[in-house]
């Protein structure tokens, strides 16, 4: 039997599509993805919270409050402030398990493992710990509430600071920074809210 002598390429060629499929599979779902808008209008403490944030859009703001139906019936910022702070926990551990699986996954090279793993970091020590923190000071200090809220994203900041130094392209890592988006749309949510209660 002749051996091939063309079988690196088979194999970084395998390799890819390897990769290419793990991504496909794991992709964000439609749950953790961010939903359109609907024809409802947001309430009026939601128009207005998500009127005053700066780092994400109108819409995204909107769509990521409407995750939690509570959301439209919150009457003061205080319940509102721990509605999004509640998603945005829930929504960075998601993230953070994600991202966990990726590092783990035997196909990836040992630079995309090595920053994968340094985003889960980012995603435990800080990102899903300030949210956390934030939700647990809403009631008794809310403007320790309002700058847990705001470093949170940080740590989203960073390992996209960091999976860009890496050189990676935007097929390895595009699902990692929609999840590093919805960080610093719920990071500018919470960071708008609590700076509202009184």
């Amino acid at each position: 039997m002749a051996s091939h002598r063309n079988s690196p390429p088979l194999t970084i060629i395998t390799q890819l599509l390897s990769i290419s499929f793990f991504l496909l599979i794991h992709s964000p779902s439609p749950a953790t993805a961010l939903p359109a808008t609907n024809n409802d209008a947001p309430s009026s403490l939601v128009d207005k919270v998500c009127q005053k944030t700066t780092l994400s859009s109108y819409n995204d703001c909107v769509a990521a409050l409407a995750l939690d139906p509570k959301s439209s019936s919150a009457t003061d910022a205080k319940a509102l402030a721990k509605i999004a702070l509640k998603l945005a926990v829930s929504n960075s551990t998601s993230s953070e398990k994600y991202i966990d699986e990726m590092a783990k996954n035997e196909g990836s090279s040992p630079g995309l493992k090595s920053a994968l793993e340094y985003c889960v970091l980012q995603y435990q020590s800080v990102v899903i710990l300030s949210f956390r923190s934030a939700l647990n000071e809403v009631d008794d200090d809310p403007l320790t509430a309002n700058y847990d809220a705001k470093f949170a994203s940080d740590g989203a900041y960073y390992c996209g600071e960091k999976l860009k130094s890496g050189g990676f392209q935007s097929h390895d890592v595009d699902s990692i920074r929609t999840r590093n988006n919805y960080v610093t749309i719920y990071s500018d949510i919470g960071f708008t809210v609590t700076n509202m209660i009184s």
